[in-house]
């Protein structure tokens, strides 16, 4: 079996552990971790801070990969295969870098007035997670070269 046909099954196969991630950290453990009683909203969201560093990073790996597994397989990269990645930059170049000093000021005591940001955040990311399982369920066809 040739490079591009080992990228062909398993770009599909790392969208989906990438999927699997984002599922788990945002949509299970973030959450969660808000329900917890003896847990303050400074320390939460400090420990979100980190987390979301932390997911970030391997984030960013998963986009590189599977970007490059996606360009070996393929004669063209298909715009679902970059759309998690372009939805990422999206989320730690525009959004995070405004929610940040909310996230300051509230780990300090400070009231903050409401906003949407988190709400873009989360229908990002869910935009991102329906792009990974759409990348990882897809079937091509395995031609030869």
């Amino acid at each position: 079996m040739n490079a591009r046909h080992l990228a062909i099954e398993n770009g599909p196969r790392l969208a989906l552990l990438w999927a699997g991630t984002v599922l788990g950290c945002t949509f299970i453990a973030t959450p969660v971790k808000f329900q917890a009683p003896s847990l303050t909203l400074p320390v939460a969201l400090e420990i979100g801070r980190v987390t979301f560093r932390a997911v970030g990073a391997v984030e960013l790996l998963f986009a590189l990969a599977t970007l490059g597994l996606m360009g070996i397989g393929f004669r063209r990269v298909r715009f679902g295969a970059v759309l998690p990645a372009l939805i990422l930059a999206a989320q730690w170049l525009l959004v995070m870098p405004m929610l940040a000093p909310r996230t300051e000021a509230q780990i300090q005591g400070e009231t903050v007035p409401g906003s949407a940001l988190h709400l873009v955040f989360i229908a990002l990311e869910a935009a991102k997670l329906g792009a990974l399982l759409a990348l990882g369920f897809r079937r091509a066809p395995i031609q030869s070269a």
